[in-house]
This record gives C-alpha cells, sequence and structure tokens, in this order.
C-alpha cells in the first residue's frame, strides 16, 4: 500500500513540474515574440512647450505599447515638436490636457500578427501620447500613418 501510494505521489508530482514547466515556456516563447525596442534610438529632442520629464515618460508609454506589435523591432523613436503643436488642433482625447507625438521606424519580421508586410521597414509611424488631465496617467491615444 506504501509503495501504491508513493508512486501515486511522484506521479502527481512529475505531472505538477510538466504542468510549471510548461507554463513557464509558453509565457517566454511569448515574450520573445513580442516587439522589440532594446537597440531603439530613442531621441526625446529639444522642446519649449514640454518638458524634459514629459518626453521622456511619453516615450516610455510608446516603448510600452511598440512591445505589443508581435515580431516588430522598433529602430528609432523620435520626438517632434512641429507635430506636437499640430495635435494641439486635434481632439484626439477629450479628457487628455498635454499631448505628445514621436515618429518612429520599424521593421517587421514573418511572424507578425498581421496588418503589416511581412519582413519591412515602416518609416515614420506617427505616435501620439496624451496626459489625462484628471489622473495624470499617459496612454497612446493615436498612432499609425496620418
Amino acid at each position: 500500500m506504501e509503495k501504491r501510494t508513493l508512486r501515486l505521489l511522484g506521479a502527481g508530482t512529475g505531472l505538477l513540474l510538466l504542468l510549471v514547466i510548461i507554463t513557464i515556456s509558453f509565457f517566454w516563447i511569448r515574450q520573445l515574440n513580442n516587439g522589440d525596442a532594446s537597440d531603439a534610438h530613442i531621441d526625446v529632442g529639444e522642446s519649449t512647450t514640454r518638458s524634459l520629464s514629459d518626453r521622456k515618460t511619453a516615450a516610455d508609454v510608446v516603448l510600452d505599447e511598440f512591445r505589443s506589435f508581435k515580431d516588430c523591432t522598433l529602430l528609432n523613436l523620435r520626438y517632434d515638436e512641429q507635430l506636437t503643436q499640430d495635435e494641439l488642433r486635434i481632439d484626439l482625447a477629450p479628457d487628455a490636457d498635454l499631448f505628445i507625438s514621436f515618429y518612429s521606424d520599424f521593421k517587421t519580421g514573418d511572424k507578425h500578427d498581421g496588418g503589416f508586410e511581412s519582413n519591412s521597414v515602416y518609416k515614420n509611424w506617427k505616435w501620439t501620447v496624451g496626459r489625462d488631465a484628471a489622473t495624470g496617467e499617459w496612454t497612446v491615444v493615436s498612432y499609425g500613418y496620418a
């Protein structure tokens, strides 16, 4: 009876270990396919209207969003003062009190989610980030080609 119980416990432990390994592998592989911004050149530029802190925070929000672009690699992200000023005239997010805009270049692999051409470079992809007036939280309010 003891040997049978030990065998059942051993099998249960083995099964649990296998499930843990599969779960960890799934999340690890999923992370490998996320957008990669690790080697991107980030240029928050100069501004007469936006603080350096705001520009850096907005850039980080864009980088976080880019990581959801499966099998894409960000080449660069650059702040654009004129585009930011132009966004003042557009009502992208009614609760936002401040907008910051960037352009980026990125390349796609062959395992992306769709919507992009495989193994292509996208240049001057526009990102606009808005700050919620009530909470101070920054979010991407639009991206793509204008």
